[in-house]
C-alpha cells in the first residue's frame, strides 16, 4: 500500500507556546519508525518548528485560540476567566475541524495534546495531558474539585488518556495529574522528551556558551522577563545566550557573529539539534518552570534556574514541587545576587548522567 493512501495518525498539539510540540517528538518519532503515516494538525509556528525535526512531515492547519494575557501576574486567572467564552467557542471550533480532517484522510487514531476538542466519535481517540486539575488561587480554591471533576469529563469522552510523567513516587506533575483518582481508561507513558533518543549525533555546532536563556510562555510575560534578565546577564561578564523561542521570526545577522563582539547573543530560534547540545553542554540554564522544560532537564541531569511565569499557577507549582532538583526565583526578585547564587550551587561534574523512558513504546502498542 503507498504511503499516501495508509490511514494515518493525526497528532493534535496544543499550540500555546512551543512545549507541546516539543513533547510530542518522541511520539511522532517512534510512530514514524513503527510505520504509521503521520500527519500534524497545527498553527504555522509549530509547523515550521516540527518541520525542522521531520522535514518530510504532513501538517494540516489547525488553528487554536489566542489567549490574552497581562503584564501583571495578579490579574492572570481573572482574565483567563473573562476568556472563557473563548475557550468554549474553540471547543466547538476543533470538534468542527478535526470532523473534517477525518472525512478527508480517515485516519486510524487521533491523538490531541491538551486540545479537548480533537476527538471524533468514530476514529480511536487518546488525550495527552498532565493537567487533571488547575491549582487555583487561594480565593478561588474552592473551586479546585468541580473543575477537576469538569476536566476528568471532557478527558472522559477520548478512549484513552496518556499521562506523560512517571508513576506517583517520582512524578513531576505532582497534584496536577495525581491528586485525584485517574480516569479509567489512563496509561502512564513515563516522562516525555526527545532527549530520550541517546543514539542521536550531536549537531556540530560552534555555539558555545557558559549560561543559556531559554524565553517561552506567553507575551507580555516573556518580553518583560528578557528585559530584567539583560543587564543583570551583562553584569556577570560571562557568555550568554538567549535564545527567544520564536521559530517563525528570521536570526539577525548581529547573531551570527563571532562570540568575541559580544558577551551576549540573543538569537529567535535554532534548530532543535543545536538547542538540544546546548542544553547538553551548557553548564548553567535560566528558564520557565514549563512542563516540557522540567522532563528535558531530568533527561539530561541538569539543574535550572527556574523562573516561572507570574500568575501562572501551573508553572509556580511545578517549580515549587519540583525545587529539590532545580533552583527557583520568583520574576520580581530575580537579580544578580540570585543569579550568582545558584551558580555557584551548581556542581558541573554532576552533570553528566542520562535517563531512560522504557514505557512509551509499549503504550504507543494500542495505536492499530
Amino acid at each position: 500500500m503507498r504511503q499516501n493512501q495508509e490511514k494515518p495518525v493525526i497528532v493534535c498539539p496544543l499550540n500555546w507556546g512551543l512545549g507541546h510540540a516539543a513533547r510530542d517528538i518522541p511520539i511522532i518519532r517512534l510512530l514514524k519508525e513503527a510505520g504509521h503515516r503521520v500527519i500534524v494538525a497545527t498553527d504555522p509556528k509549530i509547523e515550521k518548528f516540527l518541520s525542522q525535526e521531520f522535514p518530510d512531515l504532513e501538517f494540516e492547519y489547525f488553528p487554536g485560540p489566542k489567549i490574552n494575557y497581562t503584564k501583571y501576574g495578579w490579574l492572570l486567572i481573572p482574565k483567563l476567566l473573562f476568556q472563557i467564552p473563548t475557550w468554549i467557542k474553540w471547543y466547538f471550533a476543533e470538534r468542527k475541524l478535526i470532523a473534517q480532517l477525518v472525512n478527508k484522510h480517515n485516519p486510524k487514531c487521533i491523538i490531541s495534546d491538551n486540545r479537548y476538542g480533537a476527538r471524533h466519535s468514530k476514529v480511536m481517540s487518546i488525550i495527552i495531558t498532565h493537567q487533571l486539575m488547575l491549582k487555583l488561587p487561594v480565593w478561588s480554591r474552592f473551586m479546585e474539585y468541580p473543575v477537576h471533576r469538569f476536566i476528568k469529563s471532557l478527558v472522559e469522552k477520548f478512549n484513552e488518556c496518556w499521562i506523560p510523567d512517571n508513576p506517583p513516587g517520582s512524578s513531576f506533575a505532582g497534584d496536577l495529574a495525581f491528586k485525584y483518582p485517574l480516569p479509567a481508561m489512563t496509561k502512564i507513558t513515563g516522562v516525555l522528551s526527545d532527549f530520550m533518543f541517546q543514539d542521536d549525533e550531536l549537531n556540530q555546532s560552534t555555539l558555545k556558551t557558559d549560561i543559556l536563556v531559554i524565553l517561552s510562555g506567553p507575551e507580555p510575560q516573556k518580553t518583560m522577563l528578557e528585559k530584567r534578565l539583560y543587564p543583570l546577564l551583562q553584569s556577570l561578564k560571562m557568555k550568554v545566550i538567549i535564545l527567544r523561542g520564536e521559530p517563525e521570526l528570521k536570526n539577525h545577522s548581529d547573531d551570527e557573529k563571532s562570540e568575541s563582539d559580544s558577551l551576549i547573543r540573543r538569537i529567535n530560534h535554532l534548530p532543535r539539534n543545536v538547542i538540544k547540545q546546548l542544553i547538553r553542554e551548557t553548564p548553567y540554564i535560566i528558564t520557565r518552570s514549563g512542563y516540557t522544560t522540567i522532563m528535558d532537564l531530568w533527561f539530561v541531569n541538569k539543574s535550572a534556574l527556574l523562573i516561572p511565569t507570574p500568575g501562572q499557577t501551573e508553572q509556580v507549582y511545578l517549580s515549587e514541587y519540583n525545587r529539590p532538583r532545580h533552583f527557583v526565583v520568583k520574576q520580581n526578585a530575580i537579580d544578580a545576587k540570585n543569579i550568582k547564587k545558584y551558580i555557584n550551587s551548581i556542581n558541573i561534574n554532576d552533570q553528566r548522567m542520562f535517563k531512560r523512558n522504557d514505557i512509551l513504546k509499549s503504550v504507543l502498542l494500542s495505536i492499530p
